[in-house]
C-alpha cells in the first residue's frame, strides 16, 4: 500500500514537468504527507489544462451515507479497480494525479519494521496515478482522492510488496484525458532503474513530525 509520502517541490518544478496552469505561488511543503489529510492533485479541466486542486486523502463516494469509510479508501488495488463499488465510476472519467517529491514505505526486520523513503532516480517528481470523487455531506462538498498501487517490482520487493502505480510523463495526458476508454493500460509498474531508495528516520511514523529531516538517510 502507499500510506505516507511526501510532497516538497518548487511551483517552477511543478509548472515545467506537469505543464500546471494555476499556479500562482509556491505550493506548500509537506513531508509527511498522511491520510485525511488535503493533499494536491492535478485534474484536466474542459479547456485541456492540467490544474492543481487540493483534495481529502481517502475517496468518499458520491453515493456514500457518510465518510467514514475513507478511512479504507486510501489505495485502490489496480487489479480489482473495475470491480470495485467504490472506484469502478472513477476510473472511467474521474481520474487524477498525485505529485509526490517520494514515498515511504516500512521493511519488517524481525521485530522492527525500518521506514524507508523511495524516489525517482533522476530527481523528478513522481506522478503516483489516482481517482477522485465528489461527496455531498451535512457540512457541504467533499472532493477526495486515492492512490492506485500494485504489486512490487523487481526493485520494490525486498522492501514491501505493493507500490504505488507512476505515470510516465508521455502518459499524463491521456491518464487524465476523460475521452480516453481504456486508461487500465497504462496502469503499470514502473521499471526499476527509475527508483533510488535509503532508509529514514522512524519519526516519520508520527503524524506530527513534518520537517526535510524525514527524507534524509539514516545509518
Amino acid at each position: 500500500m502507499c500510506g505516507r509520502y511526501a510532497f516538497a517541490t518548487s511551483q517552477k518544478k511543478l509548472e515545467k514537468q506537469f505543464k500546471v496552469g494555476n499556479l500562482k505561488g509556491e505550493p506548500p511543503k509537506n513531508y509527511n504527507t498522511a491520510p485525511t489529510q488535503a493533499v494536491p492533485i492535478l485534474r484536466m479541466q474542459e479547456d485541456k489544462r492540467c490544474e492543481l486542486s487540493l483534495a481529502h486523502w481517502g475517496l468518499v463516494p458520491f453515493w456514500a451515507k457518510d465518510k467514514k469509510m475513507a478511512q479504507y479508501t486510501i489505495n485502490a488495488r489496480a487489479e480489482t479497480i473495475r470491480e470495485k463499488p467504490s472506484f469502478r465510476h472513477c476510473i472511467r472519467r474521474q481520474r487524477c494525479i498525485v505529485p509526490a517529491s517520494g514515498f515511504f514505505e516500512w521493511h519488517t526486520l524481525g521485530q522492527l519494521k525500518q521506514p524507508h523513503y523511495i524516489s525517482m532516480s533522476d530527481q523528478s517528481l513522481m506522478a503516483m496515478a489516482g481517482l477522485w470523487d465528489k461527496w455531498e455531506g451535512p457540512e457541504g462538498i467533499l472532493e477526495s482522492c486515492t492512490i492506485i498501487t500494485t504489486t512490487a517490482n523487481s526493485f520494490m520487493q525486498p522492501i514491501h510488496h505493493r507500490m504505488p502505480v507512476f505515470l510516465n510523463q508521455q502518459n499524463y495526458n491521456s491518464w487524465l484525458d476523460t475521452s480516453n476508454e481504456h486508461p487500465d493500460e497504462l496502469l503499470r509498474q514502473p521499471k526499476s532503474e527509475y527508483l533510488q531508495s535509503w532508509p529514514v528516520s522512524s519519526a516519520v511514523g508520527n503524524v506530527r513530525h513534518n520537517s526535510p529531516d524525514l527524507i534524509a538517510p539514516v545509518n
